[in-house]
């Protein structure tokens, strides 16, 4: 049998030729090299990619034969591994039979040659090599001597080196092949959406998401017979609020480009209704601007109380607050663009975790003084007359 790599004819199609799986079919690749015998004779390849989950292939196996290259096998960046695509054998098989890179290297160089099936013309793979950093890797059958200067293989343009599928077509041997190259390096990547499982309304639904907290509680009392005293009652403790919006994947396609979140994007915040004697707290999706992956800091809820306690009477003061926690799983939609200009979307899993705080809302209310309790604070000295405060809110 023959191997050559004449007739490159029939060695490289156009993308828009292929008829792939809707994950190989338009994306941000260039214009790939199809390996093996021509396309439009051997019926419908399969896709192998997660490149719209973000994950790229890091790892390639192959097996061969010595008329061919018998099967081939990839594994992603995020774990997974396909299915084998052809057999898993071959008397040709080298060992290890494996390349693998992180997803941040880049694959340098890949070459092939096709079976020439006795003159008739390629009918499948007969050697591929690959070099991603120091590493290199050949799968080969009998091709004959590969430094003939007739015989040196055809090269694959590797575009920005990192591999988002293949396109395959295999069943005894490895009858073609092509990588799904990304056209050019990662420029910036935004998240501009994050879909959440459940509805607002399901989560207002939820009784525990959202609670009343006492910030703080004080009785003041006036134990005199005669004259009239004051008191204020003020801020207490400054809680804290923070928001995490956690992408699975710090990078996008392994490529050290940061995830940032878009300058206008919809998140649940709390938001209060205020009554003449109620305050109600609810969820709601709002645009917020300005967010960061991680926020957080100082909550001050201030309030303010001041008034005058007649002799024999106390007030029972209280300030609360409400706090939610929204905390849920998010599918986040990332707008990447190349350094090329093209711009796409993918969409990968994340976690968002927000807690924020209401304003505060104080009450004092006037009470007799045998209601207070025993460590009820005796209001301060009152130099001037002024008028009794029977309830105070603020």
């Amino acid at each position: 049998m023959r191997f050559s790599t004449t007739n490159l004819l029939f060695g490289t199609l156009p993308l828009l030729s292929l008829a792939a799986a809707d994950d190989c079919g338009e994306g941000p690749w260039g214009a790939g090299t199809w390996m093996g015998a021509p396309r439009d004779q051997i019926g419908t390849p399969v896709c192998e990619s997660r490149w719209k989950e973000g994950h790229v292939i890091t790892e390639v196996k192959i097996w061969s034969g010595k008329f061919h290259l018998k099967g081939v096998q990839f594994k992603y960046s995020n774990g997974d591994t396909s299915m084998i695509h052809g057999q898993a054998e071959g008397d040709w098989t080298p060992n290890p039979n494996w390349l693998g890179w992180g997803a941040k290297d880049p694959v340098q160089r890949i070459q092939y040659w096709n079976n020439w099936n006795d003159g008739k013309g390629p009918d499948a793979m007969g050697r591929l090599e690959m070099t991603v950093g120091s590493q290199s890797r050949e799968w080969t059958s009998d091709v004959g001597d590969v430094t003939d200067g007739d015989n040196r293989g055809i090269s694959v343009n590797v575009e920005s080196g990192i591999i988002l599928g293949a396109v395959v077509k295999a069943g005894a041997w490895l009858e073609g092949m092509e990588f799904k190259m990304l056209s050019s390096q990662v420029g910036k990547a935004t998240i501009v959406d994050l879909k959440f499982p459940e509805t607002i309304e399901q989560w207002n639904a939820k009784k525990d998401s959202i609670e009343t907290i006492n910030l703080k509680e004080v009785w003041f009392k006036n134990p005199d017979t005669e004259g009239e005293r004051k008191f204020s009652f003020k801020n207490g403790e400054i809680p804290k609020w923070s928001r995490t919006i956690e992408n699975r994947q710090e990078n996008v396609f392994g490529q050290g480009v940061s995830l940032t979140v878009g300058a206008e994007i919809a998140i649940p915040e709390i938001v209060t209704v205020k009554a003449e004697t109620t305050v109600e707290s609810h969820w709601e999706m709002t645009t917020a601007r300005g967010l960061q992956m991680q926020q957080g800091g100082d909550a001050p809820l201030e309030f303010a109380i001041e008034g005058d306690l007649m002799p024999g009477k106390a007030v029972h003061c209280k300030a609360t607050s409400m706090v939610g926690t929204f905390d849920s799983s998010y599918t986040a939609v990332i707008e990447i663009e190349l350094d090329n200009g093209k711009k796409f979307t993918i969409e990968q899993p994340g976690h968002f975790n927000s807690v924020t705080w209401t304003q505060a809302v104080a009450v004092c209310d006037d009470k007799d003084i045998s209601e207070a309790p025993a460590d009820a604070i005796v209001a301060a000295p009152k130099t001037r007359r002024a008028r009794r405060a029977l309830r105070f809110q603020a």
